[in-house]
């Protein structure tokens, strides 16, 4: 059986890929040395001119807790990305990419909180990563 050059051209592609990903993990494992991670979340007001100013800034707040807590499960578990797309004729009809991020964290605390001269939220969050330490490298 002859292999066409398309076929080792992706073979040799995929190796190389597998390779870079086990030198990624092993690098990203030798220089983890801080046991606390941070991220930082925003989170705008809602635009309801009948809602109060106190219910407004709340709710940005909590937006930009749970934007931070997303950001720091991605640092954590990484990020899933699924894609769809539609060709019909050589014409891209639709395409769909979604991202997707499920895990649990408990634990983590709020660091800081600020509002921003535009009425928005940014908080920033930390999580002591010891207790997971076995679980991450495994």
């Amino acid at each position: 059986m002859r292999l066409s050059p398309n076929r080792i051209f992706l073979f040799i592609v995929t190796f190389l890929f597998a390779v870079g990903a086990l030198l990624d993990n092993t690098y990203a494992q030798q220089t983890y040395s801080s046991s606390l991670i941070r991220a930082k979340g925003n989170g705008l007001e809602p635009n309801d001119p009948n809602m109060p100013k106190t219910e407004k800034a709340l709710l940005a707040k909590r937006a930009a807790k749970l934007d931070a807590l997303r950001n720091l499960a991605e640092q954590l578990y990484g990020v899933k990305i699924t894609s769809d797309s539609y060709v019909r004729d050589f014409v891209l009809q639709s395409d769909e990419i979604k991202s997707k991020v499920n895990t649990f964290i408990q634990g983590a605390r709020v660091i800081s909180e600020e509002q921003m001269p535009d009425g928005s939220y940014q908080v920033e969050v930390e999580l002591d990563t010891e207790p997971l330490k076995d679980i991450i490298r495994n």
